[in-house]
């Protein structure tokens, strides 16, 4: 945040495990933050004067969201010819449902000027 200026924003995105009581995935090559690891940011962040805005951690209820694509993950390959591969848009890590999930962080305001 300190590379911010004065209510400047950061976008990211992460990995985010979509079960919330799932198993923790978090000493791996790939980490899995969960819906506490963001609360927490969130009050981390709160108590530095900075705010993470509105997460919308919906999973999604038409039938394509419940697809948990499963390794090996088949390349797009884009030949225009071939069928339509399901969509990669959550997958298994070891075996933990996750997908990906978009963070906004603003920087605390600065010193009002008149």
């Amino acid at each position: 945040m300190a590379c911010l200026r004065p209510g400047g924003v950061a976008v990211h995105t992460t990995e985010y495990r979509l079960d919330p009581a799932g198993p923790r995935l978090d000493n791996w090559p790939t980490v899995l933050f969960g819906r506490t690891d963001i609360d927490e940011l969130a009050r981390r962040l709160a108590a530095l004067g900075h705010r993470l805005l509105p997460v919308r951690f919906m999973g999604g209820a038409r039938p394509l969201d419940s697809f948990i694509d499963l390794p090996p993950y088949e390349p797009f390959r884009g030949d225009g010819w071939a069928p339509p591969k399901p969509p990669h848009l959550r997958l298994s890590v070891d075996g933990i449902p996750s997908s990906s999930i978009g963070l906004i962080a603003q920087a605390r305001p600065g010193p009002a000027t008149a």
